[in-house]
């Protein structure tokens, strides 16, 4: 169990112990305080493995004590970690009740169609030696993404590429620009960020990386398909750039706070409904970056085409979302691993992999509908509609 969740943990049990030792407290009134505990102390952002992980250590702590009980009694400390095992157990059992119902609400972080249906995220950043081959001269990351369901320039000026976490981190701010009532520029707390973010109680590695991930996506541009010229040359740098962020201002290496303000496009998109919204506690409690990233595509894909079934080409797909650049079969095996995760978390209730030819194969999806359709709608009326 996490340093973190012992913690939170024993944070929870100080605060009900008073009311835990009331002999005449109803159960039903000491149930309410444990859940509004469990929502104070913001125990729902640990995930749901980590929980159930804990739950299991703990039950057999527990109960070789009971086991010791019934043979003969326990020492006054085993008494007492005795009952203080059993607290946990309650509020673990309480807590992932509660995470899965989160987890099965309507999502409330917009993702841009935009944003998925250009390779603008990868799964993960290769390693240092392949990383160090794609850069330029000039120390830019420069690249034409093709071969994917479509085409993106993608330039990063510190020489490095945007993952599923700094769509994360973009999306959780979407969501704080569409609750400050989608302001253009806006000034966020990083703290504000991190909550959105569902990140358990954080910390100072916390907030670097949300640092390190706020300037990774200011200094990217891109410029997507439809605005790519006959003669578009990848190598050149003369074409107009379009930044995520238009302006990024903070104070200081470790800042606090920062102002933004959204590209055209993106502001535009948030203001017209163009995105689809994504669930953070379901995203957070999926454990591989390539389930992550397919699981935004899924959505993508049923939020504007609702079917019973989808049929994607390995190297559309594998492009599409970047990952494993240098071996088809290993490429393959981890989109599997993502898929198999997708369906032991009733996000897809099946898929169907078939090989045709030398490195290439085909799948085939059957969504799970209720799921998909649940969490997925934008039901939110665009601005523009209602001017």
């Amino acid at each position: 169990m996490s340093k973190k969740l012992t913690t939170a943990l024993d944070d929870c049990l100080r605060l009900v112990y008073p009311t835990a030792l009331d002999k005449d407290i109803s159960d039903a009134h000491f149930s309410d305080l444990i859940k509004q505990t469990i929502v104070d102390r913001k125990l729902l952002n640990f995930t749901s493995a980590e929980m159930d992980r804990a739950y299991v250590l703990i039950v057999k702590a527990y109960n070789t004590l009971e086991g010791k009980r019934l043979q003969g009694g326990l020492e006054p400390e085993e008494k007492k970690e005795h009952f203080d095992h059993s607290l946990r157990m309650k509020f673990l059992e309480t807590a992932i009740e509660m995470r899965k119902e989160a987890r099965s609400k309507k999502g409330d972080h917009p993702i841009l169609h935009k944003h998925v249906d250009h390779p603008l995220f990868s799964v993960d950043r290769p390693k240092n030696a392949t990383m160090q081959k794609m850069l330029k001269q000039n120390g830019l990351f420069i690249e034409k993404r093709d071969g994917g369901y479509r085409q993106v320039y993608f330039r990063n000026d510190n020489g490095t590429m945007l993952t599923e976490y700094d769509h994360r981190v973009f999306s959780s701010l979407c969501k704080i620009c569409v609750e400050k009532g989608l302001k253009k520029e806006m000034r966020v707390n990083l703290s504000d960020l991190a909550e959105e973010m569902k990140i358990v109680n954080p910390a100072g590695g916390d907030y670097k990386s949300l640092r390190e991930s706020l300037l990774d996506i200011y200094n990217t541009t891109v410029v997507f398909e439809e605005n790519m010229t006959d003669d578009f040359n990848v190598e050149s740098t003369s074409f107009e750039f379009h930044r995520i962020f238009q302006a990024f201002k903070a104070s200081g290496p470790k800042f606090s706070t920062f102002t933004v303000l959204f590209q055209d496009y993106i502001h535009q998109a948030l203001v017209g409904g163009e995105f689809f919204n994504m669930n953070m506690y379901l995203m957070n409690d999926l454990e591989k970056s390539v389930t992550r990233s397919l699981y935004n595509f899924l959505l993508n894909e049923f939020s504007k085409d609702e079917k019973d079934s989808y049929i994607f080409h390995f190297s559309k797909l594998r492009s599409h979302i970047d990952i494993d650049r240098n071996n088809a079969n290993r490429a393959n095996m981890t989109i599997k691993d993502g898929l198999s995760e997708l369906q032991n978390k009733g996000i897809i209730d099946s898929f169907k992999v078939s090989k045709f030819g030398v490195g290439e194969w085909v799948y085939e999806i059957e969504p799970n509908l209720t799921q998909l359709k649940h969490v997925s709608k934008n039901s939110a009326t665009p601005i523009a509609a209602l001017s």
